[in-house]
């Protein structure tokens, strides 16, 4: 894989496909043999930030800070496709559900925005708000979701991101990351420079 500025990583259930972006050269790397060999996709060079992967690692989507576009793939990460419909955004965050059809991004100091048709269309999660998003994860099936504000609170929806509340327990916090799950029960979250949270 080299040494280089990688910003995100993700993969298959199995991690038999891991894909992994970086900032410097602004490439997207994609391993079928569980990281013993790599290769690079058909992406543009872009100053890439985050990855997701549908569970068999087939779909794709990945976000740029360069172009604030999404782009996603259908065929493993080798080729690449505009997903125009999300807009030209300060994104910080991308998640998907285990097949892939529901991907949600986060914007910073705008909104969460959703596909439920692998990225053919867009809309915004108008009762999220416009805060200062960092991270989001959601469910294997992309009904529960978890957001985090930096600074701010831990956000939850628990149906598909149409309704979100505080959690309880949550303090206002420079939180940085978050995950899931498979059926978003358990959470975990890290506040820069403090805790790890469950």
């Amino acid at each position: 894989s080299g040494t280089k500025m990688w910003k995100g990583i993700a993969g298959s259930s199995d991690l038999s496909k891991i894909y992994a972006v970086e900032l410097s050269t602004g490439r997207i790397f994609r391993s079928t043999d569980s990281g013993v060999n790599w290769s690079q996709s058909n992406a543009s060079a872009q100053s890439w930030l985050d990855i997701t992967s549908s569970s068999d690692g087939v779909k794709t989507a990945a976000i740029s800070n360069v172009s604030g576009n999404v782009y996603t793939s259908t065929n493993s990460g080798v080729d690449w496709s505009l997903s125009a419909g999300a807009g030209t955004r300060n994104w910080t965050a991308i998640t998907s559900s285990a097949d892939g059809s529901v991907i949600v991004a986060s914007a910073y100091s705008e909104g969460i925005y959703m596909t439920t048709n692998s990225g053919s269309s867009w809309g915004v999660l108008i009762n999220a708000g416009n805060r200062s998003w960092q991270d989001v994860a959601m469910s294997s099936d992309g009904t529960k979701m978890v957001a985090v504000v930096n600074p701010g609170a831990i956000y939850l929806s628990s149906d598909s991101g149409a309704n979100w509340s505080t959690a309880s327990a949550s303090t206002t916090a420079a939180w940085q990351s978050v995950t899931s799950s498979a059926d978003g029960t358990k959470l975990v979250a890290v506040v820069k420079g403090g805790f790890i949270y469950t």
